[in-house]
């Protein structure tokens, strides 16, 4: 079961939309990539987990501003539970 996106701030909407009218590759992922279009990769038992999108995102972070796996995933905040 993927982990709920949460409400974005709507001054962080308001932000990200100034710089990007049309958006960016960022901005579209959970659209690119769609929580049903994963569906198997996430398991049966067990808690929630992050979606693909979610961990591509902590991959683009970590490459662009050379971090480690830890200080990439700390980057973006734990997941919500």
């Amino acid at each position: 079961t993927p982990l709920p996106l949460g409400e974005i701030p709507a001054t962080t909407d308001a932000v990200a939309h100034a710089f990007y009218p049309a958006g960016n590759m960022v901005m579209q992922l959970p659209d690119s990539y769609p929580d049903t279009a994963c569906a198997d990769l996430f398991p049966e038992r067990g808690p929630p987990t992050w979606s693909p999108w979610r961990l591509l995102i902590v991959t683009i972070v970590q490459t662009v501003e050379g971090l480690t796996a830890r200080q990439a995933a700390d980057a973006v905040g734990p997941p919500a539970h």
